[in-house]
């Protein structure tokens, strides 16, 4: 796929703000597509470490049964600063904010690597090195997104 760039190419974020904001923030939001071809997003806790993101999931459900499908995603992140007043805006608001968005392929492994990432999402979390139980693990699904393009920008 071809990826064009940004319109307000003054407004991207550099890759320095991009890991920032992804290392700063536990919330994005994963779009999936339906087997329709609609899509499909839902809000959920990730990781971000080595050009990566790591979620997990339970076996089944409605986001897996989409990635089992076509793994192609594209995975959100956003944090809003504040609210001001403006008088270049129609509403004479302006919301300050920034946000990524990275498109990528989800993988689902069930080897050896599984446990070892829940246990760097478990940590990301904790801030501790957590070992997680077989059972668990069993029944836990790790998905990654490897990220084929990532952008972000600001709003000023």
């Amino acid at each position: 796929m071809e990826w064009k760039k940004m319109i307000k190419e003054d407004r991207q974020l550099s890759e320095q703000e991009v890991e920032s904001l992804l290392k700063s923030n536990k919330i994005g939001q994963l779009g999936t597509f339906n087997n329709d071809g609609s899509p499909y997003v839902i809000s959920m806790n990730y990781a971000y470490s080595n050009g990566r993101f790591i979620l997990h999931s339970a076996k089944d459900g409605h986001k897996i049964r989409n990635i089992l499908n076509n793994n192609k995603v594209c995975f959100t992140v956003s944090q809003h600063y504040q609210t001001t007043k403006s008088n270049k805006s129609c509403s004479g608001w302006h919301v300050q904010y920034k946000s990524v968005i990275a498109f990528g392929r989800a993988i689902i492994p069930e080897d050896e690597n599984k446990k070892a990432l829940l246990e760097e999402f478990t940590n990301a979390f904790t801030h501790e090195n957590v070992a997680l139980s077989e059972k668990g693990v069993q029944k836990t699904l790790a998905i990654v997104i490897e990220i084929e393009h990532i952008t972000g920008k600001r709003g000023e």
